[in-house]
């Protein structure tokens, strides 16, 4: 705790994820093999401000993961056609590691603006797949976006001595994701933009709500994930939520 308002913390931490068995669709014996454990050595620093006034609140940090043995999901096509092999293999080496930062500003005491912005570089620095047979080093790690932001808005209005008016606005976005760790572009999803909002009547102490609430409210096309079905001449996209609204009650007790 530098000052009253600001303190700044740092962290080193180490974890693992145990080994196992591959698991996944497989059609011949030599397609069930086995994956090492994971361990990462995870590194962060940041600071926390806020002013004295509390009007304003910002947070920045950045971090760096070490991983050894990673494990890594893919799906691959067989030489000889056929249904795609589910192979969970270990990478020997990858790093991860970028820079967030968060704020929210009371403009007024109904109207508060909230922001974010992350930046990120995730890549394999050794990836050899015995078991596919492919070599993976320099690629980005499968949905990592380089960037990611949103923008907030939330203000709210009294309408009579009880009742107020409340109101929420919010976008994000994310640059491109490959889906799998080959990073072939027929299976990326690009960057997009998704918005949601809420408008609401209730009780100006917050007891009760009724709102109205939309999510990706411009409807935007976007995939989940896309299977890779080649070898039948296909692929398989899964897409996301379209736009959905809906209506919602809360009482506090």
């Amino acid at each position: 705790q530098i000052t009253p308002d600001a303190m700044v913390y740092a962290s080193v931490s180490r974890g693992f994820k145990s080994g196992g068995v591959n698991g996944g669709v497989v059609f011949d014996p030599a397609e069930v093999t086995t994956f090492t454990p994971e361990t990462i050595t995870s590194y962060e620093a940041g600071v926390k401000y806020q002013t004295p006034d509390h009007r304003l609140t910002l947070n920045v940090s950045g971090f760096y993961y070490d991983y050894k043995d990673l494990q890594v999901y893919s799906l691959l096509q067989p030489a000889g056609g056929g249904i795609p092999k589910q192979l969970l293999d270990n990478a020997a080496t990858a790093r991860v590691y970028g820079l967030e930062g968060s704020s929210a500003l009371a403009i007024t005491k109904n109207i508060r603006f909230r922001g974010s912005l992350g930046l990120l570089s995730a890549k394999f620095t050794d990836y050899r797949s015995e078991s596919a047979a492919n070599d993976y080093t320099g690629n980005t790690l499968a949905r990592a976006p380089k960037l990611t932001a949103s923008l907030g808005l939330d203000a709210s209005t009294p309408i009579s001595s009880n009742l107020a008016l409340f109101g929420s606005f919010d976008a994000s976005y994310r640059t491109k994701v490959f889906f799998y760790p080959n990073n072939d572009p027929r299976f990326e999803q690009p960057g997009y933009w998704m918005s949601n909002a809420r408008i609401a009547i209730g009780s100006q102490t917050k007891t009760w709500q009724v709102a109205l609430w939309g999510k990706n409210i411009f409807n935007k096309k976007y995939y989940r994930d896309i299977v890779d079905f080649t070898n039948y001449g296909f692929t398989e996209p899964a897409v996301g939520e379209p736009a959905t609204y809906g209506v919602e009650a809360t009482f506090h007790f």
